[in-house]
């Protein structure tokens, strides 16, 4: 028959053995669950320590017991926690507080007993302790920038950084050109040239009639028009005005005609009809 194998837990320490047998061991304290009294205990404890030190060695022993009674078990662990924390306060205080009836502080009562200021409970990270005159519009204000926060941090992590493409409001190009925002944007819209940083921008067809040779650009919208070159466009115009008007004459007159043959045709047809008719 075999002897039984003693199987020794990963969080043992201390083992005992004797060749291969094994004598004893010790175990590692399980770590503690979580409840609502030992994390307030924990937020009280922080508090001290943050502003006292290892303990209260002012007259404020007495807020921080009337917090923290409610969430020990029993009365020798809350006298315990008494002497260590609040030495200063005396046992008839303390017998006195134990009379009284206890019954546990909601956050705001709590932080309005320990002054909590809003600087204080941030930095320690205070959950279940508010800080005083603190609001639950307040507390929702705070809860949703740690929250808008907390998103902006996790996506600048999972973006890669790339330089971001600079915004046309940014550069603003119309400006280096001279030009007016409109334009510049009437020009990219008909696929026009390059624009050059000048007052007077020409379209494709001109740039390449004027590298070509065969006709000079138009001209610049600052420069005046010859007077001799409008009279004589004008006269132009007037003269094929008149001739087109001239020469539409005979058409005219002879859709009068047509319409005239046509009334007189339909008077006669209607007349035969009559006389047919009696």
């Amino acid at each position: 028959m075999k002897a039984a194998v003693a199987i020794v837990p990963d969080t043992a320490y201390d083992i005992r053995k004797v060749g291969k047998a094994v004598l004893g061991y010790r175990l590692a304290p399980a770590p503690r669950k979580w409840t609502m009294d030992r994390h307030r205990l924990d937020e009280i404890e922080t508090t001290i320590k943050d502003r006292h030190g290892s303990f209260v060695d002012t007259d404020d022993g007495e807020a921080y017991l009337r917090a923290a009674f409610p969430h020990l078990p029993d009365d020798q662990q809350r006298r315990a926690w008494a002497r260590k924390w609040c030495p200063l306060i005396s046992e008839g205080d303390i017998a006195y507080l134990l009379a009284a009836p206890l019954r546990r502080l909601k956050a705001r009562e709590i932080g309005d007993l320990l002054a909590v200021t809003i600087e204080q409970r941030s930095r320690l990270d205070l959950r279940s302790i508010r800080a005083s005159g603190q609001t639950d519009a307040d507390i929702a204000a705070v809860k949703r920038e740690r929250d808008a926060t907390a998103v902006r941090s996790k996506r600048a992590a999972q973006q890669p950084s790339k330089p971001r493409k600079p915004k046309l409001k940014d550069e603003r190009p119309w400006e280096a050109l001279g030009i007016s925002r409109r334009t510049w944007f009437r020009h990219q819209q008909t696929g026009g040239t390059k624009l050059v940083a000048h007052k007077s921008i020409l379209s494709m067809s001109d740039k390449k009639s004027a590298t070509a040779g065969s006709a000079a650009p138009r001209p610049r919208a600052t420069e005046k028009p010859d007077p001799e070159a409008l009279r004589a466009l004008s006269a132009n115009l007037t003269e094929f005005i008149h001739n087109y008007s001239v020469s539409l004459v005979p058409i005219a007159d002879a859709a009068r005609n047509i319409s005239q043959t046509i009334s007189t045709s339909a008077c006669h047809i209607r007349s035969i009809k009559i006389v047919r008719a009696a």
